[in-house]
């Protein structure tokens, strides 16, 4: 819900039968009239919940913007992928997070100044999984810094499952 008390949703959905995109949509407050609805295709396929990958994630900032992230196949790979949109549902940047394999997000938060941080998982050495996280610019997409958590061994399963800032941006 934004500022002004209005629900904002986002889901999968395939809109011509042929890939999956991700669908935002903010609603009045009010009434439930429609405010905007768009969209998200960036030219790669993303990954719907219903075959076992995480829907997608969805914060807002002070600014009324909107930050969504999910999971988004790339040829044979799955990627971060995380868009910026203002507060009337126009894109402002699409950013991409490539691992050294697959890589799947869980969850998607904001720091105190706007700028998202993403976790999941993602691929490595041996094909085990490791926590992954992503820091972006929240002006531009840039990345600020990625961190791989992971142990290896016996610990071949490792995920970031939640991310969360305090009010210093830690």
């Amino acid at each position: 819900i934004d500022a002004g008390g209005n629900p904002v949703v986002t889901t999968t959905c395939v809109p011509f039968g042929e890939v999956a995109d991700y669908c935002v949509g903010k609603f009045d407050g009010a009434n439930g009239n429609p405010v905007f609805s768009t969209l998200l295709a960036s030219g790669r396929s993303f990954l719907p919940y219903h075959v076992g990958i995480a829907p997608p994630r969805i914060s807002l900032d002070a600014g009324g913007n909107l930050f969504v992230a999910g999971t988004c196949q790339a040829g044979s790979r799955r990627r971060f992928c995380t868009f910026k949109l203002n507060s009337a549902g126009v894109s402002q940047w699409t950013s991409y997070f490539d691992g050294s394999g697959d890589n799947t997000v869980h969850s998607l938060a904001l720091d105190p100044s706007g700028n998202p941080i993403v976790t999941g998982e993602c691929e490595a050495a041996a094909g085990n999984m490791d926590a992954c996280t992503v820091k972006l610019n929240g002006a531009s997409g840039a990345l600020s810094w990625s961190h791989v958590y992971g142990g290896g061994g016996a610990y071949a399963g490792e995920a970031g499952l939640k991310v969360k800032t305090d009010a210093a941006g830690h």
